[in-house]
């Protein structure tokens, strides 16, 4: 039996710290952990990105969060990346994040293998 939140809500605001584990041409997964504790894992993401003509990439995102963080579920996003653009739309979600809609922004952290996500969400 699996153990899950008995959340019914979630965060509007919340920043992860998304840690790398595999990149792979386009196609590529991280841990997500929290910004306060590095040590503490609170999810997971993987995705796949498409280079587009404009020198940008195309990019589907799934992030799996396990309630310690934000809410208990997935999100989807997706958006383009590329020089100056690190913003993302939330497309769908699951558990506490269904419903949700609202924006994805990336912002570099202290280390190269990191970077702080940060959601803001509607609901």
């Amino acid at each position: 039996m699996l153990a899950i939140p008995a959340s019914a809500s979630f965060d509007h605001h919340f920043t992860v710290l998304e840690r790398k584990l595999d990149a792979n041409g386009f196609r590529f997964k991280a841990q997500l952990f929290d910004p306060q504790n590095r040590h503490d894992r609170v999810g997971r993401e993987w995705g796949r990105c498409r280079p587009k003509p404009d020198q940008q990439l195309k990019c589907k995102v799934k992030f799996h969060l396990n309630g310690e963080i934000g809410g208990f579920g997935d999100i989807g996003v997706i958006g383009r990346l590329g020089p100056g653009d690190h913003r993302f739309n939330v497309a769908w979600g699951t558990r506490d994040f269904k419903g949700a809609a609202g924006k994805l922004v990336l912002r570099d952290a202290k280390r190269s293998d990191e970077a702080k996500l940060h959601f803001d969400l509607v609901h």
